[in-house]
Formats: structure tokens, sequence, C-alpha cells
């Protein structure tokens, strides 16, 4: 399926030298902006098509309306819904391999962690099976591990995980987090450090190219200090360490709010809410549209994940003038300095300390407005064009990597 040969082992940026574009297939299950994964996939696509490459999407689903010359979607079926996740992996492995194969030949195939069989170069966008059971409470890595020994599902990825690491010409990793978990992971059946890489760190997406926020265009703040929490995840973003917080902050006697985006309030919810003694700081937004409405009425954002190999929304935060509390676990923390631009937790399941650090945003108006006046130089500086460069190394390296004359594993690593 790779022609990689007929390009005598060179990666040109734009055109293959043989008068026709360098064809790309770019295996997502879904060609959408729906999600974290989706929006990165996109915005790479985008990318490419700009710097004049030939793109076939190879996906399970299509809820985008991109259209270009050089791009085409190739659809493969869905698994029936009544199967087990183990079985709906096993499908999908074949039925992106099978469409792959129909569908091409191509000079490179490139999966954005999806599961399938001839992909050279692969985007790892989840962590590991084996660190879901690391980084939780005692139970909750107990159970973890437990599920990385015996559930099917969890066996399943991690055996097609392996099986990207092990055919893949070079990787592609949203951080240094995210690649050093594999390098761990994947040391009993391939060694990470011989296939050449790159971090390809997201941007984030904005609706208009003049939302950067100075402190002229900021909206006049309420009375309450507001925090925003954006996720779908209530311990794997770690909402559940920021409501933790908040009640330390209630019983301290502290006036905020708390509103949280992505998430609608249950009944559970609130008996939680009620139980932390919480109930009016916190407000639930549920999933809204009008992200920059959400933004413009908080003055700081909170996330403190246990997992989460990079984390947009706090880089999303950070283009409108939001300064982040983030834990150090996290992938965007990499771009970030404690105190300077943001705050960064280094237990991601302390609320005590979560507590001191929201303490610190609002009652120390100094340290607030110099992290406030450096975070859109970071959140600037970190762009898609910068993400889909990397790309294009991680492609020069996966051509080079097949070449008896001029394999160098130690090349270009960012």
């Amino acid at each position: 399926m790779c022609q990689l040969a007929a390009f005598n082992c060179k990666l040109p940026t734009i055109m293959s030298g043989m008068n026709e574009p360098l064809h790309i297939a770019m295996v997502v299950r879904s060609f959408s902006t729906g999600g974290g994964l989706e929006l990165y996939t996109h915005k790479v696509i985008e990318g490419l098509l700009a710097q004049g490459f030939k793109v076939t999407v190879i996906c399970q689903e299509q809820k985008t309306e991109l259209a270009a010359a050089n791009l085409s979607v190739v659809l493969f079926s869905e698994p029936d819904k009544r199967l087990p996740k183990w079985q709906k992996l096993e499908h999908q492995f074949k039925a992106a391999t099978e469409a792959a194969a129909r569908s091409g030949p191509f000079d490179l195939i490139h999966t954005q962690h999806f599961p399938i069989d001839g992909a050279n170069v692969v985007t790892f966008h989840n962590h590991s099976v084996q660190h879901l059971s690391k980084v939780g409470t005692g139970w909750e890595n107990l159970l973890n591990k437990g599920k990385e020994l015996f559930a099917p599902a969890y066996k399943a990825r991690d055996r097609y995980d392996r099986i990207l690491c092990q055919n893949a010409g070079s990787f592609i990793f949203p951080s240094h987090v995210c690649r050093n978990d594999f390098r761990a992971a994947m040391k009993s059946s391939c060694d990470l450090d011989i296939t050449p890489y790159v971090v390809a760190h997201p941007g984030a997406d904005l609706e208009s190219e003049n939302q950067f926020a100075t402190t002229a265009q900021l909206p006049a703040r309420g009375s309450l200090f507001t925090f925003l929490f954006v996720g779908r995840g209530y311990r794997r973003k770690g909402l559940d360490t920021v409501l933790k917080a908040c009640s330390i902050l209630r019983r301290k006697g502290k006036s905020f709010k708390l509103q949280i985006a992505g998430l609608s309030k249950k009944p559970i919810d609130s008996l939680r809410l009620n139980i932390l003694g919480i109930a009016a700081d916190v407000e639930y937004l549920g999933f809204r549209q009008d992200m920059d409405n959400v933004y413009k009425q908080a003055r700081a954002f909170v996330m403190p994940s246990r997992h989460d190999v990079f984390g947009m929304a706090p880089l999303q935060a950070m283009h409108r003038g939001l300064p982040p509390i983030v834990s150090r676990c996290m992938g965007v923390s990499e771009l970030l300095t404690d105190r300077q631009n943001a705050l960064i937790l280094d237990n991601h399941l302390d609320a005590g300390r979560l507590a001191d650090l929201m303490t610190d945003l609002m009652d120390d108006s100094a340290l607030y407005e110099r992290l406030r006046s450096h975070v859109t130089a970071v959140a600037q500086s970190t762009s898609w064009n910068n993400c889909v460069e990397a790309t294009l190394e991680a492609y020069r390296l996966a051509v080079h990597s097949k070449c008896p004359v001029d394999n160098n594993p130690t090349a270009a690593k960012r």
C-alpha cells in the first residue's frame, strides 16, 4: 500500500516530484470537529491540503462540510452497536484495514490512534491502558489494574496499540507526557527509542482572528470571582478534586463561583453539591455552543486532570486571557511556567493544595495580573501551523526510517 521507494526515500514538502501531489491516507473514526481528537485531525488535514497534499480520509463517519479538490472520503461500516467493545474494536481494525487496501495505494498511511494494519505514521491521542492504573486514588488504580488484566475491551485496546507501535515508521505525540507513557508501557513488546518521533502540540480553535484578549477588551468582572471548568470527565478531568477544593474554600468563608461547561447537572450532582455544602456556589452550564460567552463570564480556568495527553481547553481559555490552574501530569503544563503564566498543581489529587492555588488567584491581585498578562503570548505561540509542520517532519522521518542507506533513529526529535 505504501510507495515509499518511489520517492527515493525523500519527502518533499508539497509535491512528490512526479507531477502529482503526495497522497496521504488519514485514518480516523469520525471526520468532524466534535471532540479534541477530531478537531486535531481536522486541523491537520486542513493544513495538509493548504500545503498541496492529496488527502483521502478513511473513516467510520463524516460530519464536516470541509471540501477541497484534493480531498476525498472513504467510509467503512460501523460495528453493530450491540457488540461488546472488544468486538467493536476488532471490527474497526478489519474494516479500516480493508478500506485502506481497496482505496490505495497511498504514499503514507497516517492513523489518528485508530486500529489499522500497515500504518506508517501513528498519532497517539489517549494514554496507554497501563497508565490508567497509576494516576487515580487507591481504589481507582486497583479497579483499572483489574480491567487491564481481565477486561476484554482493555486487553483489545492494548493489543491494537501494540500493533500500531510495532508497525509504524514514525510517531506523533501531542505531548512529552504522552510519549513517556507509551515508551514505558510498550517496552515489553517494542522499543520506542528506536522509532523516530515528533511532539506536535495542538493549537486552539478560535471563532475569529480577533479574539485574543487584551486588558482593554476584557469585560467588566462581577463581584464574585468566577472559576471555569470545561470537560465531561468527572474523575478523568479532575472535577471531583475541584469540587472538594471548593468545599474547602466555602468552609474558609471564601466567596466565589464555579461554572462547569460540558456537563448537565444530574440528581447525583445535586446530592454531591449539597453534601459538600457548595450547592449555591456551583453552576452546571451543560453543553454550550457559545463558548466565547462562557469564557467571558470567568476570571480563571481550573482543570486538575488525572490523565490528559494535552488538554486544549486550558489553551483556549488562555487565548481569552484567563489564567489557568492545571495539573503537572497534563501535557499542556509542558508549555507553562508556574507562577509566571499559570499555577501548576503538582499532585492532581491534592484538593487542599488546589484550594490554596485558587485562593492565591482570588486574594493576590498582583499575581493574578502577572499571570493574565502572559497567558495570551503562550497561547498565540502554540498554533495549528506549528502542529502541521511537526506532522510533516514525522512524514519525513517515516520515509527515512524505511531507507536502509539512511536510517537514523535519533533524527530530529522534537
